[in-house]
Parts: C-alpha cells; structure tokens; sequence
C-alpha cells in the first residue's frame, strides 16, 4: 500500500480513538451517582426537619441539573470542537486522497498507454523480424529462397534424413550471354529459371546459391526418382524461348551428391562444386555425379598452379634443344626449344600436361615469357653453338593472340640484340582456327620484323586447306602421328605425300617430326621431304650437350 494512503488510514484511526462518546456519558453518570450519594449523606446527617429536607432535595435536583447542563454544555462544545476539526482534516485528507486518487488514475492511464505502446512496439518488432528473416532467406532478384535457407533446411535435412539427394544447377554459357547482350538480360534470364525449376519441382526444394547456379534439396522420400528429376529440370528450361525478345533456350550442367547424416553443409557444399565443375569440363548440358577421384585430380592441379608459378620465380624449368636436319644433306639447319621440368617436387614427368594445365590457368603467359627470356640468355651464353641456326620456339595460342606477349617479345629480342631472322615461332592449329583475319594480322606482324611461323603439328586438329592459302607460314610441320606408320600404312603415306607435294607448291617448307627408323627418313627422302627430326637424329638435349658436340 502507498505510504500516503498508510499514514492517512493512520489519521483516521487515531481521530476516531480520540472521540470516544462513552467518555461524557461515563462521566454523567459516575458525576450524577456520587452526587446523589454523598448529597443525600450530608443532608440526612445534617437536616431532620422534613419539609427543609424535601425544599433542600428540589433545590438540590435543580442544581443538579444545572451543574451538569453546565457540564454537558462545555463537554459537548468542546466534542463540537473537536469535530468541527476533525471534519475539516477529514475534508482536507478527503481532498488529498481525491487528489491522489486522480494522481492514480492518471499514472494508471499513463501505464495502459505505455503498455499498450509496447504491445504495439512488441507486435511491430515481430512483424520487422519476420520481414528480416524474409529478407535473409530470399534473393531479391528471384525471389527464391537463398543460400541462408539453403543451409539452414540442408541443417534440417541432416538431421532429419539419412539419406538424401543435393543436386546445384549451373546455366551454360551464363557469363557469354552477360558480356554479349548486357546484365538485364541476365538477370531476366536468372528470373525465369528460377520460376521454371520452383513451378516445376515445387517452390520449397529450389534456392538460388550464387550467380547462375542453382540448388535443389531432394529429401529421401521424395515421389520422384532422380531420373524424373533430371528430366523436370531439362524440361523446365526447355520451356524458356525468349528472354527479353532475344531467343534463346538454356541449358544446364548438373552436379549431384548423394548426402548422409554423417555429413556437414561445408562438405556438401563442396562436393556439389566439385560435381558441377566436373560436369562442365565434359561439355554443355551434363551430369556428372561427385566423384572423389575427380576431386582429387582437382586437388593435384591446384598443387600443381602452385607449383608452376615457383618453377617460374625460381627458374626451375629447364631448356633442352632436338636438332631438325636437311634430310637430302643430313646437316642441322635449326634446332626446336623443348621445355623440360626435372626433379619437381610433385613428380610430374608429362610437360605435356604442365602446358595445358598453364593454358587453362592462364600462367602459359608467364610460362612464355620465362622461355623467351631463356632462349635469349642461351643465345648469348653459347653463341657458337646457334651460329648460323634457326631457332624454334613453341608459343601457345594465348600468347600469341597477346599484344602484351607481341611487345614483351620484341623488346626483350632487340634489346638483346639477337638477330629476329633467326627466331621461328612454332603455333599449333587451334591458335588460327577462330579468327583467320586476326591470326593473319598477327603473323605478319611478327613477319615485318623478320620472324619466321611455323605451322606446328598439322593433322592433329581440324586440319584445313584453307590455313594455308590464307595464313602467311613459311614452315609446316607434319605431326608425329602420321610418320609413325608410313612403313606399313599406305594411307598415311599417301596423304604425308600430299602434305609434302601441296608446301612445296605453295613454297613452304616441310618438316617431318618423330622420325625413328632409318625406313622413315628413306621414304620421307623419297617424297622429297625438306627437313626431319626425332629420335633417329637426336634426342632433345641439354645445351652442353651441343657445345661438346661443336667442341
């Protein structure tokens, strides 16, 4: 109880024992007993004569009555006085309380309002949180549930299924259609498959994850088998004809992981990117299953970019040189620069595939350039050797499409001073078969500042009349696979003569590589085939090597 209110109560209490109304009427009454008492006492013992006695009795009973009027008079003003007093505190506590009691009501009003305030602040504090949660959960271009949901319902699924299937969409082609016709033809395309794959396998198993891919959650009791899966999502984007008035149809690469409860989200997660990326590397429109042993592959090659690129810093990579020969006179007119890896801590022995895998990973420029740089110290170290030889040098298509690799090229030659008539380049096919006007402009580029092309490898690729028509070489090279069996394959004879027949007309000069029996080099001798190399003649060897053999 308010403390205001206590000591009022208190007051009231101790008013009320103040004015206690068997007060007066006690003292009335003991007054007027002792009167008549001791009155009547004094008048039998002092007066005998009755009729004095009954005059004194009447006179007596009248000041009786006055003595106690009297006394009645000043007990009930002084009582009067009193409760004059005690009714004007009651009247001033009553406004008190009156006071206090609106002080409460007013505070109680006050209260409702903050109260409902905060209902009010409470029910738009849950409303805001499930817009939050809404806005955490769902992709702003899509609509579609995210990565956030996808990771909390996967959590779901891991502990609610022992088995279940993920499946990450990926579109084909996604960043070609961006760069070619611009990013509102993208995002309108993201929009319409995520509106095909949620229509069709249902809204609550489809999230965006990242970009253009897609991620589905195939719970163990799923109605639909995988293979009805795989369908609904090839269907689903076969539906789409037009994207923003452009025709087009995606495709999409599909990953798939078959995921326990033993798992995490983070493993998951990275097994569905391995199983797209593998998908990917086989084409368009494939699906590929999580392999372990791709992953692997996957693992070796991020080794081995780590590698390539110390190789590169700590020139670990080494040259070696395979003479190429006049086969009518046996004399070396040039010598090819192959790159060698030795000792490399991961044990790669194929150069081959150190070469493609630079080429994917775009450290091939690198790569280059290093083998520019040393050609050019060799050249310098061991004149004697290279006098009066050609020198072919192998450069990947990259680097040769590379205004950056045309420049670097020719500073470092000329600031070297080497002699750029004795430099051929060897390029292989698919270095020209994109752009033929490109190619052609490159070369002679490189031809106005006396560097020879050579045609590398021909037959390996898409082998075409028409590279040598329109292209500038001054060198073609036919590739190992065709020499290999000349002996006993009329075929491949025949067509190493027409090889051989149709340069010569065209004034360019044939080289035959992989040349390993003496019957070889007499047939291609026969065919009038200008120059050779192999194993027959040498190895590809070291540069001390050939300074001994000079020596």
């Amino acid at each position: 109880m308010d403390d205001r209110v206590k000591s009022l109560r208190k007051e009231l209490v101790n008013e009320k024992q103040g004015n206690n109304p068997w007060r007066p009427v006690g003292f009335h009454i003991l007054f007027g007993l002792l009167w008549i008492y001791l009155s009547d006492r004094l008048l039998s013992m002092a007066i005998h004569d009755r009729d004095m006695y009954e005059l004194i009795q009447t006179f007596k009973g009248a000041l009786y009555v006055t003595i106690t009027g009297i006394a009645l008079y000043f007990i009930i003003r002084m009582d009067n006085s009193k409760i004059f007093v005690l009714n004007k505190s009651l009247s001033f506590q009553n406004e008190e309380l009156v006071a206090y009691s609106e002080e409460l009501t007013a505070a109680d009003q006050e209260l409702n309002n903050k109260v409902d305030a905060l209902n009010s602040l409470t029910e738009k504090l849950q409303n805001r949180e499930v817009e939050l949660l809404e806005l955490a959960t769902k992709d702003h271009l899509t609509k579609l549930q995210n990565r956030v949901k996808y990771e909390m319902d996967l959590k779901h699924y891991l502990q609610v299924y022992e088995s279940f299937k993920v499946m990450i969409v990926g579109i084909d082609d996604f960043k070609k259609l961006n760069n070619y016709h611009g990013h509102n033809y993208g995002d309108a395309l993201l929009k319409m498959v995520g509106l095909a794959l949620s229509g069709a396998l249902g809204y609550n198993h489809v999230y965006r994850s990242s970009g253009s891919e897609y991620v589905v959650l195939i719970p163990g009791d799923f109605i639909h088998s995988e293979e009805e899966i795989i369908f609904m999502i090839k269907g689903a984007l076969g539906q789409i004809k037009c994207v923003n008035g452009l025709v087009y149809t995606p495709s999409a690469c599909i990953g798939i992981v078959y995921a326990n409860k033993n798992e995490t989200v983070d493993t998951i997660y990275k097994k569905l990117n391995v199983s797209l990326l593998h998908a990917r590397e086989n084409g368009l429109n494939i699906v590929k299953s999580y392999s372990e042993t791709f992953e692997r592959e996957q693992f070796y090659n991020i080794q081995l970019d780590d590698a390539i690129k110390k190789a590169i810093d700590e020139n670990r990579f080494e040259l070696n040189f395979q003479p190429i020969y006049s086969l009518s006179k046996g004399y070396i007119v040039s010598y090819e620069v192959l790159l060698r890896w030795p000792n490399n801590e991961l044990g790669e022995k194929n150069i081959g595939h150190v070469i493609e895998r630079a080429e994917k990973t775009g450290q091939i420029l690198d790569l280059d350039k290093w083998v520019i740089r040393e050609v050019i110290r060799h050249l310098k170290t061991t004149p004697n050797v290279f006098m009066g030889k050609l020198i072919s040098v192998n450069v990947s298509s990259r680097s040769f499409h590379s205004e950056h690799f045309y420049t670097y090229f020719m500073k470092a030659m000329k600031e070297a001073s080497i002699h750029l008539s004795m430099i051929v380049l060897e390029i292989t096919e698919y270095s020209v078969i994109e752009n033929l006007d490109k190619c052609r402009s490159i070369m002679e580029s490189y031809k106005q500042e006396g560097v020879k092309i050579a045609l590398d490898d021909f037959g390996t690729e898409f082998s075409s009349l028409n590279y040598l028509s329109k292209l500038p070489f001054d060198t073609l090279k036919i590739d190992k696979s065709y020499i290999d069996d000349i002996e006993s394959n009329e075929r491949d004879e025949t067509i190493v003569k027409h090889i051989i027949d149709l340069s010569r007309n065209l004034g360019l000069l044939v080289i035959a590589e992989g040349i390993e029996t003496k019957a070889q080099e007499e047939i291609l001798k026969g065919m009038s085939c200008d120059c050779g190399q192999g194993y027959l003649k040498s190895r590809p060897v070291d540069v001390s090597v050939l300074s001994e053999c000079v020596s």
